[in-house]
């Protein structure tokens, strides 16, 4: 049944791109038809893919986002993903059920977040760089209660703290805008690629890294020690704050008025 589950999984999405490609057609340059080049037009773009690539991995801001966002969706995903329901069940005791309702919390946080954080960042603190800060700052206080802290709160705490960091996770997605105000036109959707590599790849290998840690300590059949779950998590917080000492010397973007 998995198999299958899985493989639909990957054929729906192939399906819709040949659909895509079969049904949708670019639309004639502007020169074609007549018309003056649109405003979102840049002179880089002429140069080509290679110096797009170039203008993005010679920016040393570009870098310290990226760090930011490897650590940020890689945080995010190694308690949303693979490690936070073996940690609620094996360190702070929960069933199931209730691990699942406790993360529930954490995709509802992260939802609620996402419906205010533009007006935040536009309109409040008018600063893509401190919306990311403030927010990081609140994810990494609220990881450190995976180093032992939340094994002692009871779970109506727990769904509060999760929620609370699921509110903070939205923050990161300010990386999206703020690269593309980072970049000229011509090559922003060069950048957003450039980026989007760092947070897929994080996911990836800080759950993995996590994995081997946890690994390392001797566990029964079913469970694994609190103290490995501890030493574990250590990798997402030291890394997110040593993402964020850095990101400090990024520079600012803000939202256009147009």
């Amino acid at each position: 049944v998995w198999l299958y589950a899985v493989m639909a999984g990957g054929w729906l999405p192939a399906a819709a791109v040949a659909l895509v490609c079969i049904l949708v057609t670019d639309a004639p340059p502007a020169r074609e038809k007549g018309e003056s080049l649109p405003l979102y037009s840049s002179p880089i773009a002429s140069h080509g893919i290679v110096e797009g690539w170039r203008l993005v991995f010679t920016d040393r801001s570009f870098w310290l986002l990226a760090l930011l966002a490897f650590f940020w969706y890689g945080t995010y995903m190694v308690l949303q993903g693979l490690w936070g329901g073996p940690y609620l069940i094996d360190a702070v005791g929960l069933s199931k059920g209730e691990t699942g309702r406790i993360l529930l919390c954490t995709s509802l946080g992260f939802i609620g977040g996402c419906l205010v954080i533009g007006r935040v960042s536009d309109k409040m603190l008018r600063s893509r760089k401190w919306t990311l800060l403030w927010g990081q700052l609140c994810l990494l206080a609220l990881m450190t209660l995976m180093l032992g802290p939340a094994e002692n709160l009871s779970p109506p705490l727990l769904a509060i703290a999760f929620f609370a960091l699921g509110v903070a996770v939205s923050t990161g997605v300010t990386i999206y805008p703020m690269i593309r105000e980072m970049f000229p036109p011509g090559i922003s959707a060069t950048a957003m690629t450039a980026l989007n590599f760092f947070v897929v790849i994080g996911a990836a290998v800080v759950q993995q890294v996590m994995g081997f840690a946890i690994g390392r300590f001797p566990h029964t059949a079913a469970s694994y020690s609190p103290a490995a779950y501890h030493q574990a998590f250590l990798l997402p917080v030291c890394g997110l704050a040593g993402a964020i000492v850095l990101f400090f010397f990024a520079r600012d973007t803000a939202p256009h008025n147009d």
